[in-house]
């Protein structure tokens, strides 16, 4: 038999066409030829040879005639050819070491599936999530259409034989193209068949070793659904800059929507109804670096790993004690749907308060103006538009913090201070909605917990020491302080503006404390900014960020300080009242009030900035709450309504420092301690009572009650701060992991 150059080559560069296909370079021409030609040489083959068997065909047989008449810039080798048949017999059927007639045809039937579907798919070609994320909805929803389509018809065809096939055998087959051409399209699949294995274990079914006859359709249907919501939180993260309003807030709740129905589904196809632990940690492994959010937890995968329980069992868990909350082997149908109810709350919320400042917004034309960035409004209106219960508590929960798009919480007596913005009600939210699960989840009393009231200090410590490996991976805890469980709860109890002193640190102390803290750190990190250009850099602190020279950081803070608290006015207006001598020293009690080891030349860190704006915050926060007259101090009368608050801490203030024991018996009386917090707003430091004339002095302060005399400006206040940071003594050495912490 002789053929045509035509006929004979027309496989040449087949390869080529699919590597450029892949690239997002089809030629339709291109591979309509290649079917026609790989269709031809079958057609041909039946035609013109006879096997040994009447029958049917040997692999060697097939082999011979396509490299004497067709392939003749590659050799077939065994290898390959063991590897052909393995997929003839999943494609068609039959035996791995003979072909039939019957199969012959059932090949050329496939060959025209693959035609349609490949051709279809070459406008929306290379699939990648880079590529698909930059085009229009309307695309991306076709190319996912065209993509599904495929998936459908594919799967339907290949499980009409209920053949199973190995990743084992789908590897040698990978190594033998990869001989004869460029299979680039393909690596970055191939190359990850380990996670590519387990994630079709988690997925479509525990068989980690082959995919079954009867998983073929499941597997290409609802992989290209998976595949589609990846592809669709890519093109959200790239179009939508904001997710808390609008279509990228929608989108979100969508895809996220959808995510849970796949991971809920998964949990159907495990053997024991939920996804290991053990499972979780070998994804988490892997993972590549990039594909971690976090550079210090891709770096540290132990920390994440170990992260994900009390994240699954606690925040999550909730006030479920069972299986399926706080006692979870891993990844269940009850976790999953406490995440569903947080995330459709916090949306639910976001669009009461999107409706609420679009109404608000509307100018004479009817019209919606950009109401949601740059129009505050008084709560009193707010609620007037009846924006839902969820609204009123955020309204209720504090004054307005935030103004605009601003990061930092604003301090402002003035009536523009009572305004309250979109975003910083957005913000207020998100806040909630963790604080809610971080109460519901750590509170150990069941009626705490289910109605995420609050916890103890010890639940606190409980939550901080789940956190901190994680925390000083992702570089947001200091791996030199042991003591963030005891200053954060002290803090959120004493000086947030819902802190009511009473030894538990409830829901809404929790959500300001997020807020305070978060705040504080976009505070540092903007003065940090503009003083890294000037000032000399030295060693970076544990979290990798370059130490400034002091002298100069002070000049920078200090030295422009309209600038560095633009967000408290009523702070700058006092500061500005000072003399020269009296800013020198108020400068020396914010740092002896915040740095560890008080006031001193040693380069300063970003985390000292951190503090200096967090003791400022809570000096501002009592001022807004008890300066009722807004006189810039606190008279003897706002003192006393502040006492309630302080009442705790200053007992364990005379614990601590007041040596002699029947001298703290008395003191410790209620009358005594009143006259302990008006000596210290007096004078801005504790009496001295280790001295005969001291106690004299103090005791003939305390028989003053109730008529004491004094209007305690923020220096006083910083006092106040001063003593508490010395008598919390040195940072505590490291600990193991709290004792009163319920077993895992």
């Amino acid at each position: 038999m002789r053929l045509g150059a035509d006929q004979s080559e027309c496989l040449k560069g087949s390869l080529a066409i699919w590597s450029e296909w892949g690239q997002g370079r089809g030629d339709p021409a291109k591979l309509t030829n290649f079917f026609a030609c790989a269709g031809n040489s079958l057609e041909m083959f039946l035609q013109r040879t006879r096997g040994n068997a009447s029958d049917r065909y040997s692999p060697e047989e097939l082999r011979s005639f396509l490299t004497k008449y067709f392939i003749t810039s590659f050799k077939i080798s065994d290898a390959m050819l063991d590897e052909a048949m393995v997929l003839k017999e999943v494609m068609v059927g039959g035996r791995k070491d003979s072909v039939t007639d019957e199969e012959i045809h059932r090949i050329l039937v496939w060959f025209s599936l693959l035609k349609k579907h490949s051709i279809a798919m070459i406008p929306h070609m290379p699939m990648t999530p880079a590529r698909l994320a930059v085009l229009s909805r309307a695309k991306i929803e076709a190319a996912m259409a065209a993509l599904g389509a495929a998936a459908s018809e594919i799967g339907t065809e290949i499980e009409k034989q209920r053949k199973d096939y190995s990743f084992a055998a789908l590897t040698r087959a990978y190594t033998e193209l990869k001989k004869i051409g460029n299979t680039q399209a393909a690596e970055p699949v191939m190359s990850r068949m380990r996670l590519m294995t387990l994630l079709k274990s988690l997925l479509i079914g525990p068989d980690r070793k082959q995919i079954t006859g009867t998983e073929w359709k499941r597997m290409l249907i609802e992989g290209a659904r998976d595949y589609s919501t990846f592809v669709k939180f890519s093109y959200l993260d790239h179009n939508h800059k904001d997710w808390t309003y609008g279509a990228g807030r929608k989108t979100l709740v969508e895809l996220s929507d959808d995510l849970l129905r796949i991971l809920e589904t998964a949990l159907t196809r495990q053997p024991r109804g939920y996804i290991q632990f053990a499972q979780i940690d070998e994804l988490l492994s892997l993972l590549e670096n990039d594909e971690i959010p976090m550079a210090g937890l891709a770096r540290n995968r132990a920390a994440l790993k170990e992260f994900v329980r009390p994240l699954f069992r606690r925040l999550l868990g909730g006030s479920d004690r069972s299986a399926e909350g706080r006692a979870a082997p891993g990844l269940t149908r009850g976790l999953l749907a406490r995440l569903k109810v947080t995330l459709h709350r916090w949306s639910a919320t976001q669009n009461a308060l999107e409706t609420s400042f679009a109404t608000l917004a509307r100018d004479g034309t009817g019209q919606a103006n950009d109401g949601l960035t740059r129009m505050g409004f008084p709560g009193a209106k707010i609620l007037s538009t009846r924006p839902g219960a969820e609204v009123e508590k955020l309204l209720k929960l504090s004054p307005s913090m935030y103004r605009g798009r601003d990061k930092e919480i604003t301090f402002d007596s003035s009536a523009e201070g009572d305004k309250f913005w979109f975003r910083g009600l957005s913000r207020a939210n998100w806040m909630s909605e963790v604080a809610r699960l971080m109460v519901s989840g750590y509170a150990q009393a069941p009626i705490r917990a289910q109605n995420a009231s609050a916890i103890t200090q010890s639940e606190f410590h409980c939550f901080t020491d789940d956190l901190r490996k994680f925390g000083i991976a992702a570089k947001f805890v200091d791996s030199r302080k042991y003591d963030m469980h005891y200053k954060r709860f002290v803090e959120a109890n004493l000086f947030m503006y819902s802190a009511d002193g009473n030894n538990l640190l409830s829901h809404a102390e929790t959500t300001q404390l997020l807020a305070y803290l978060t705040s504080a750190d976009a505070h540092a990190r903007r003065v940090y900014k503009k003083a890294y250009q000037v000032c000399t850099r030295s060693s970076s602190d544990p979290m990798g960020v370059p130490l400034l020279e002091a002298r100069c950081l002070r000049e920078q803070y200090f030295g422009n300080f309209a600038d560095t608290y633009t967000h408290m006015p009523d702070l700058v207006r006092w500061y500005y009242s000072l003399s020269n001598a009296t800013k020198s020293e108020f400068h020396q009690m914010v740092e002896n009030a915040s740095r560890n080891g008080g006031y001193s030349d040693r380069p300063m860190e970003l985390g000292d900035l951190q503090a200096f704006a967090t003791v400022m915050q809570y000096v501002e926060t009592l001022f807004a709450r008890f300066d009722a007259d807004q006189s810039g101090g606190l008279n003897a009368d706002e003192a006393m309504n502040a006492f309630p608050l302080f009442h705790r801490t200053l007992t364990q203030l005379v614990t601590t420092v007041v040596t002699d024991p029947s001298m703290r018996e008395r003191v410790l009386e209620v009358n005594n301690l009143k006259a302990l917090f008006a000596w210290l707003l007096t004078y801005g430091e504790k009496p001295n009572t280790d001295t005969i004339v001291g106690k004299a002095r103090f005791w003939a302060w305390s028989h003053q009650f109730p008529s004491w005399n004094f209007e305690a400006d923020r220096s006083r206040i910083l006092g106040i701060f001063v003593e508490l940071a010395k008598a919390g003594g040195p940072m505590p050495v490291e600990q193991t992991r709290f004792s009163s912490c319920w077993s895992d």
